[in-house]
């Protein structure tokens, strides 16, 4: 094998995989004796084994390969809740540890299993078929699920099921996570147990009042119409209410009614013992966090305002001392802030103003771990921040991305690192001595190590209000001195998302550098953690400040001999393909062609809860939807474009593309198309992978 083999579109798609799926779902044992997650092996793509590692020694080992098992098919409700994960693999997809620590439940399908440290297995046949969202009960002593809208529990030990609820439907379920709460504020579960497991708290979620439209579903062979009842921006969203069942009688009882479609109940769960509710106003610029008290009430906690929008997340921790821990935006940056419960207005700022959090991982008396990043946002790091007067120490110190988990007792963290000079690997590090150990990396021999990209450069230049904006640039493989090679700029630009990071680089970046091309990311105002100020300017204008900053990020390519400024092509997926539309079309001087895919075109045909977090309300006003609509600008397209959607996208719907097309066919303007027959929006299909990408490249060759 030669030193720098060049990486085709077909070589990038086939085993064994030259981009490796990192580690996911880290989980230590209740005890911090072993470190569990999921992963494949080496040698294929898209099967996620359960591995094991004893974490004293560090040795790691497959526990559980998915290929070696016979298993059913999803439900329908795990296969849709994968999907709003983005978790395209097969194989083990979900696992818990019993709480003594000597063995994991493991649900494939219809199949469940509880694996024991030795490898060694037995199955549990759940009292129904299809269960979907299958768990543990905080105790080890039932199994939950939800069939065919109904929430049920099955004691593990004499194996007698309940059913808790009945009247599941196709428009009422128990149990699960409506589709815009998986979607777009990622609260993936519908049912919490109390840690004592006396009782089971679970939404009950009534989408009549969506009104069902249809899509029509192309595949090869055929058309099938597909009735969906999707909350369209500015239409009705699903009735959520919250009950509870007690399982010593057998009662249920509504805890919280829901108010029309007024309101999210964007976060349900334990705090301690505690039950807490984090409730969003369907405009966004108003969350409470509450706590039930003792009388069953809920009563607040805390406020938080905004005259954009407030970001969810998931840090919200118990303390000793009737305390809790939480973090905020309100003054920038994500924040750390310690709460008394049930005192409203009672917190205050713990972490220092240039540190961002993005995720807190454990909590002391005085003390809390958290991932995030201080100085330079294309890092992430591990900090201790002490309670009482923000002292902060940083944990890790190896320049590049960490991200992990924590075991409190053992004092272990467990992460998945890399920079652009590293691929993936799962280390373990000793939070007391420092000490680091692998656990899981690609022998020095595998394939991958040969196709990274060349060595990408860093920095940064002013927005037009005077804010930083990060940019990546990856030259194309062994240029020559002298010659001038064109480039892409690879965006995303939406909310939600950072592109510029020491990671490792993509493979469509190593795709694209190894044809020849260089390769520009920025990341524009709008994208995510950066804070507050660095989000909002995008509100109620989707494509305005986010073209801006990309043209204005071309400047940064005449700092590198290599590069022909004048030569730029720009290729982007759903937001990205909205943007790829938008600065091909308002600026043909910088952008001399684009390849959209799934672009959205009209933000009136997304969802609710992502669209109006940005633009309002469209049934209270229009005006930012219109100037935020890809459509009015393409009567000025003279550039060429490649347009690409799967044929049974469900997300960013094939009518966005159709839009596209009839105004650039009511312009008479020329553009190629490609859609594909049964794919959905990620359009994941390995056939369907090289088949877009062999023709982007033509594309880009063409015309770059």
């Amino acid at each position: 094998m030669s030193e720098h083999p060049r990486l085709t579109v077909e070589r990038l798609f086939s085993d064994p995989p030259v981009v490796l799926m990192p580690p996911q779902r880290l989980r230590f044992s209740p005890d911090g004796a072993w470190l569990a997650w999921l992963q494949p092996t080496f040698n294929q793509r898209g099967r996620l084994d359960l591995w094991i590692a004893d974490t004293a020694a560090g040795s790691a080992r497959a526990l559980l390969q998915s290929g070696a098992r016979k298993t059913q098919a999803l439900s329908a409700a795990d296969r849709e809740r994968l999907e709003r994960q983005r978790q395209f693999a097969a194989g083990v997809t979900t696992f818990e540890w019993f709480p003594d620590s000597s063995s994991l439940l493991v649900p494939m399908g219809n199949a469940i299993f509880v694996v024991a440290l030795d490898g060694t297995s037995s199955s549990i046949t759940p009292e129904t078929e299809d269960p979907g969202d299958l768990r543990l009960s905080p105790q080890g002593t039932y199994m939950t699920w939800v069939t065919s809208g109904d929430l049920w529990i099955q004691r593990l030990d004499s194996r007698q099921a309940i059913r808790v609820t009945t009247g599941g439907s196709d428009v009422i379920t128990h149990g699960l996570a409506e589709f815009i709460a998986q979607e777009e504020m990622h609260r993936f579960e519908g049912y919490w147990w109390a840690p004592d497991e006396t009782r089971l708290v679970y939404t009950r979620v009534d989408s009549s009042g969506i009104p069902e439209t249809h899509r029509l579903e192309v595949v090869a062979d055929e058309v099938k119409a597909v009735s969906q009842r999707y909350p369209l921006a500015g239409g009705a969203n699903a009735r959520v209410t919250l009950h509870e069942y007690i399982v010593a009688t057998g009662e249920t009882r509504e805890l919280v009614t829901g108010k029309g479609d007024e309101d999210y109940l964007a976060r349900i769960g334990f705090v301690g013992s505690v039950l807490t509710l984090q409730v969003q106003r369907r405009n966004q610029q108003w969350l409470q966090l509450r706590g039930q008290s003792d009388n069953g009430d809920f009563t607040p906690w805390l406020t938080e305002t905004s005259s954009t929008w407030i970001n969810l997340h998931d840090n919200l921790r118990s303390l000793p001392n009737n305390r809790f821990l939480w973090t905020s935006e309100r003054d920038g940056l994500s924040a750390l802030m310690t709460g008394e419960c049930g005192v409203p207005e009672s917190e205050r700022r713990c972490s220092p103003a240039n540190l961002h959090i993005t995720s807190v991982l454990a909590t002391t008396a005085n003390s809390a771990l958290v991932q995030g990043w201080q100085g330079d946002p294309a890092e992430r790091h591990l900090f201790r921040i002490r309670l009482d007067n923000g002292e902060t120490q940083k944990l890790t110190t190896q320049p590049g991305w960490h991200d992990g988990v924590l075991h409190k007792g053992s004092n272990r963290y467990a992460f998945v690192f890399s920079n652009t000079s590293t691929l993936p690997e799962l280390r373990m590090q000793d939070l007391g001595t420092g000490d680091v150990q692998l656990i899981s990396a690609a022998p020095i021999d595998h394939p991958a190590h040969s196709f990274l990209p060349p060595l990408p450069v860093f920095g940064s230049l002013q927005a037009e209000d005077g804010q930083a904006l990060y940019w990546r640039v990856t030259p194309p493989l062994n240029p020559v001195a002298g010659r001038k090679y064109p480039v892409i700029v690879y965006v995303y630009g939406g909310p939600g998302a950072q592109k510029v990071c020491n990671a490792t680089v993509p493979g469509l970046v190593t795709l694209f550098t190894h044809a020849g091309y260089g390769v520009l990311e920025l990341d524009n105002r709008g994208s995510a953690n950066r804070g507050r100020s660095f989000e909002a300017p995008l509100f109620h204008h989707m494509g305005g400040i986010e073209v801006r900053d990309q043209v204005r990020g071309i400047e940064v390519l005449h700092n590198f001999p290599w590069a022909h400024a004048d030569r730029v092509g720009i290729f982007g997926h759903s937001y990205g393909g909205f943007m790829a539309l938008m600065c091909i079309s308002r600026h043909p001087e910088f952008f001399r062609a684009a390849a959209a895919v799934a672009p959205v075109s009209d933000w009136k045909l997304y969802d609710t809860h992502y669209t109006e977090r940005y633009l309002g309300n469209p049934a209270e006003d229009e005006a930012p939807y219109e100037r935020s609509s890809v459509v009015p600008h393409l009567s000025q397209l003279q550039r060429p474009l490649l347009l690409v959607h799967g044929m049974a996208d469900d997300n960013v719907l094939v009518t966005h593309t159709t839009k596209v097309m009839r105004e650039l066919q009511k312009h008479g303007r020329s553009f190629d198309l490609m859609l594909y027959p049964g794919s959905r929006h990620a359009l994941q299909e390995k056939d369907v992978s090289i088949h877009r990408f062999t023709q982007m490249l033509e594309f880009f060759g063409k015309h770059l």
